[in-house]
């Protein structure tokens, strides 16, 4: 212990005579280090950590699945027959989202709930932190109404007081009792407030789909298992109610990570390159010094230093730089955590994510195996010191061949893992570009838009007549230019399909029939969403429920579904219709792009509010240019107060927000990989630079003799700036062998691109030659300024 706390203080004093190579390596590898902890802080929450309840992995998720359809919700019927009948199950519960207006205890307040069978806590396994679940009575329309409340809604709203519990409470018109608080984090889903019960009778239609299921394996049993044993009981419901439904059953883990795994993954990789050009950075640093130090070093292993202990030396001196900028990079961590979350804040399980024991441990295993790994070749490079030879030489001659080598195997590693990431940051920036190209089909920088969902007191008529009011008084306010509703606003709610049939035509082939997305809209909503009427006409107050039923088609059904024929005057009916129903296509309007940017039109179907009523709409208000959201939002709000003093504005934003929110996680991945890639770049143009300067050191004297011997200053620093020229080469070489390879993995993260992009490319391999051209220039410069006789008297 004496002999390596000796070792360390002698490091520290040798660090100290060098403060600027010191403060280079520390920040190279705090950069590494840093940006690898912040990113395993998410991985490990979002992919690694285990779900908060008990047995975890005997949890399953279970959806609908149809070939028109992947994803889809499951009808009640369903639910209850795979409950009756399962034999691999021993639970199972539905869940359906819903929005709560909270008129006690405060101003109105929506809440994002959920409305959950009672056997759904259950079959997860959570108690809650006070009171109880649901009871089977309290899940029936019959049955007293009750609502759970979330710990951060608990401790918001009721200050954490226990005394709400078995008091009542006003939800959206409903006087409902509080019967349990859930524990902090343990609730399903993550981001809920408030669970109410589903309260639906038995012997439901099969119709109405609108549940996901959560599950929960008996002991013994697989996923596979359970998957065959719905999919049997899912076909003999198909049978009786002649339908043509499967199921699909995925481990509960995996249904909620499946979506950002790959991107995560390939941050991880982003910044694990990064570490990688840190550490061939240091280790070239450290093995030029070593070189420096051969004198040193010679002189300790003459007066009796083993080599062995020369070796210990210099990897303690790596372990102490590597600790210091695990140390520092901890603290860059925790500021890039915070910017990763303001860039995403819609990862699953975004909550538990922090930097905690677990992660300041891999942070330590991390310094310690970089410090390693970076320390391994200047340490033999000191225990291969020959003392009889360095003692010989001064040391700042020439280096030994085998330093020299390891130092250009080094910076062409750098350059290849710097191509490969800025391969990759190139096609995801140009494929966020394609993204941000594309035209959303309406306008965005002008509309503001906001939910509101009546409470159960408002039937179809008195819902009706609210809606009609409102918007009228929406349109009387200053600054705004027009206003409309429609139940599903574009990017921000999520919208229901269903199948179609179109009077004849020939029927769709079994298995194979179509669906389409349903829209209610109010009239004047495309003329004010700037959705342009390309056939036809837009829906009029004279489309009322008195007058023939009509519907308005998007061109994207227009061209699949009427490629023949002229759509208008059409008849169509819908699944959710009865059999003798039919709707006439009186227009055809522009597609839209409603899920996000990089997602294609989809088929769509329009019908008028006031032959579909609704109690739940999304307003879209077109302002003037010149006006602020914030001159506007105070009259909204005045306007609907007006009408309904308990009603709140449900998620009040501009419309250009929620687009750019689609492609957040794109948008995410280009920048942080495109810093990474830059911080990569840069120390991989800092390696050529100190290599080609310290070779221009070395070389001195050899230099000296050749201006001496008649050869031109020109020819001299044509020698130099080819070196910097053949190890970028090297490096671009591999660099665009590996990135054939590994940019195989963004794939699914691009949009329009593909991962041999010619102009990524060539921009890439340019780029590099730029920057290594302009590395070399400051020490071919300082060539041009040796002189002969002084270059020859150098030793």
């Amino acid at each position: 212990m004496d002999a390596l706390w000796q070792d360390v203080r002698y490091g520290g004093r040798s660090f100290l005579r060098q403060p600027g190579f010191t403060l280079t390596a520390i920040l190279a590898l705090a950069l590494g280090i840093g940006a690898n902890t912040a990113v395993f802080s998410v991985v490990y929450a979002v992919l690694l950590r285990p779900l908060p309840y008990p047995n975890p992995d005997a949890l399953v998720y279970i959806i609908d699945t149809y070939p028109a359809v992947p994803s889809a919700s499951i009808s009640f019927a369903k639910l209850k027959a795979l409950e009756s009948r399962t034999r691999t199950l021993s639970a199972l519960g539905g869940m359906a989202p819903a929005g709560l207006t909270l008129t006690g205890g405060g101003a109105p307040e929506q809440v994002a709930a959920t409305r959950v069978s009672a056997s759904l806590m259950r079959t997860i396994g959570v108690q809650p932190l006070l009171g109880r679940w649901f009871t089977d009575q309290e899940d029936l329309p019959t049955g007293p109404p009750a609502i759970i409340l979330s710990h951060q809604l608990w401790q918001r709203r009721f200050g954490g007081n226990p005394g709400v519990l078995d008091t009542q409470i006003d939800v959206s018109g409903v006087s409902r009792t509080i019967v349990g608080i859930m524990p902090e984090g343990r609730g399903y889903p993550a981001l809920t407030s408030a669970w109410v019960p589903l309260a639906i009778a038995p012997g439901t239609s099969p119709g109405g789909n609108f549940l996901r299921l959560i599950g929960r394996m008996r002991a013994g049993v697989s996923v596979e298992q359970v998957q065959q044993d719905l999919a049997s009981i899912s076909d003999e419901f198909n049978t009786q109610n002649g339908l043509e439904r499967d199921v699909l059953v995925t481990p509960l883990y995996e249904a909620q990570v499946s979506g950002n795994r790959r991107m995560l993954l390939v941050l991880q990789g982003t910044v694990a390159f990064v570490l990688l050009v840190a550490c061939a950075n240091v280790a070239n640093l450290l093995l030029a010094r070593s070189v420096a130090r051969r004198r040193e070093l010679a002189i300790r292993s003459a007066i009796g230093a083993a080599r062995s202990r020369l070796f210990r030396q210099v990897l303690t001196e790596s372990l102490m730089l590597s600790v210091a900028g695990g140390g520092l990079g901890v603290l860059l961590a925790s500021w890039l955590m915070r910017l990763f979350l303001s860039l995403s804040p819609n990862l699953p399980r975004m909550q538990t994510i922090g930097i905690d024991s677990g992660i300041l441990t891999f942070t330590l295993v991390v310094a310690m195996l970089t410090g390693v790994l970076f320390g391994l070749a200047p340490a033999r490079q000191g225990f291969r010191t020959d003392p009889n030879d360095s003692l010989r030489d001064s040391g700042t001659r020439s280096a030994t061949g085998t330093s020299k080598g390891a130092s250009r195997t080094l910076v062409t590693m750098e350059v290849a893992l710097a191509v490969v990431l800025v391969i990759g940051a190139g096609l995801l920036v140009k494929s966020l570009l394609r993204m941000h190209s594309e035209t959303p089909g309406y306008r965005t920088d002008d509309i503001f838009t906001f939910n509101i969902s009546l409470p159960a007191r408002y039937d179809q008529a008195a819902a009706g007549e609210f809606f009609h009011r409102f918007i009228d008084e929406l349109r009387a306010v200053p600054g705004v230019q027009a206003a409309a509703a429609i139940n599903y606003v574009p990017t921000i709610n999520f919208g229901f399909n269903g199948p179609f049939t179109v009077i004849g035509q020939p029927p769709f082939e079994q298995g194979k029939a179509p669906v389409t997305e349903y829209r209610i809209v109010t009239p004047g909503y495309f003329a004010t969403m700037g959705v342009a009427v390309r056939r036809g006409r837009e829906f009029s107050e004279a489309d009322s429920a008195a007058g023939r039923l009509v519907v308005i088609i998007n061109e994207t059904m227009a061209t699949k579904y009427f490629a023949n024929t002229d759509p208008i005057g059409a008849t169509m009916q819908f699944g959710g219709d009865p059999a003798n129903v039919s709707r006439e296509v009186i227009g055809v309007v522009g597609d839209v792009r409603d899920a996000s940017l990089d997602r294609a039109p989809v088929a769509e179907v329009f019908g008028p509010y006031s032959q579909n009523p609704l109690n739940a709409m999304g307003l879209v208000v077109r302002i003037a240019q010149h006006e602020r959201l914030e001159a506007i939002a105070p009259s909204v709000r005045q306007r609907l107060a007006e009408l309904d003093p308990d009603l709140p504005m449900i998620r009040p934003q501009m419309l250009s927000s929620a687009v750019d929110a689609t492609i957040g996680n794109s948008r995410m991945v280009s920048l942080l990989t495109s810093v990474f890639a830059f911080v990569a770049a840069l120390l991989a143009s800092i390696g050529i630079y100190s290599l080609i300067a310290y070779s221009v050191a070395q070389r001195t004297r050899e230099i000296g003799i050749r201006v001496a011997l008649g050869a031109k200053r020109v020819a001299v620093v044509r020698m130099i700036v080819a070196e910097g020229l053949t190890l970028a080469a090297g490096g671009v070489a591999v660099g665009l062998a590996g990135a054939y390879f590994l940019t195989r993995t963004l794939q699914t993260l691009l949009y329009e691109v593909t991962p041999a992009d010619p102009a990524v490319l060539a921009g890439t391999c340019g780029g590099v030659f730029v920057v290594a051209l302009l590395a070399s220039v400051v020490p071919a410069s300082r060539a041009l300024r040796v002189d002969a006789m002084t270059a020859l008297r150098a030793e």
